[in-house]
């Protein structure tokens, strides 16, 4: 029975934490996050594309 009640106030513990975590979260603070996030794939992207298959461009030049 006590394994039953820690497991349950675990959940319920977690559940408050979810709420608390969703509840701060304001329109602005999504745009910003999303914002970041989609500058760092364009960083990814650019940095894929233009500077390592460049690199592997000028490499298969030399042989």
């Amino acid at each position: 029975m006590k394994d039953q009640d820690t497991f349950w106030a675990v959940i319920k513990s977690g559940i408050a934490w979810i709420g608390v975590l969703l509840g701060s979260l304001t329109t602005a603070k999504v745009a910003i996050l999303l914002t970041i996030f989609y500058t760092v794939l364009q960083i990814y992207v650019l940095v894929r594309d233009k500077i390592i298959k460049h690199e592997a461009l000028t490499n298969t030049d030399d042989l």
